[in-house]
């Protein structure tokens, strides 16, 4: 999670004025919509100022009630895209032959995947199950392992690490 300083550094560095004009204009599309789309608020207004003159700080807070709803839904496409996320779509599975011959280990290997367009900061793994295959009923059973540990990444040791947009790791 940023910090407002660091939320607010992000903010000025992200000003382009290029993306603000985009932003307007995706805001008055998005209040054009509003207003004469399926919620057809035009339509009623219209049909209201043939029988009532509304006065101009209705009109002015219809159209201040517009925008601010435009703006929203402008901006939430973004956020949404931008939500880090990650799934594991993929995963390796390596039996491994003890000493003892009823006995087999099972390392699996977990591969996520950043699914939206910005990084996922901070990954970390934990091992929160070990079950164990009973080979006579054929099912898998809960071990007494009951405290999470950390998962290794690979050549990140344990630390955190950053998941960045396609790129598997």
């Amino acid at each position: 999670m940023l910090t407002f300083r660091e939320g607010w550094r992000s903010f000025k560095e992200g000003l382009d004025k290029r993306f603000i004009w985009e932003y307007w204009l995706a805001v008055k599309s998005h209040a054009w919509e509003i207003f004469w789309g399926a919620g057809v608020i035009g339509i009623i207004c219209t049909i209201l100022t043939l029988y009532y003159s509304p006065s101009w700080k209705i009109l002015g807070w219809v159209v201040a009630w517009a925008f601010l709803v435009a703006g929203y839904f402008a901006w939430r496409s973004y956020h949404i895209r931008l939500i880090p996320k990650f799934e594991v779509k993929e995963y390796v599975i390596q039996p491994t032959e003890t000493e003892d011959p009823s006995v087999t280990n099972m390392f699996i290997q977990v591969i996520p995947e950043c699914m939206t367009e910005s990084p996922v900061h901070e990954c970390r793994g934990r091992l929160l199950l070990v079950s164990k295959r009973n080979s006579d009923e054929d099912e898998w059973t809960a071990t007494q392992m009951n405290s999470p540990l950390f998962l290794g990444w690979d050549y990140y040791e344990h630390g955190p690490f950053t998941l960045e947009p396609g790129i598997k790791q």
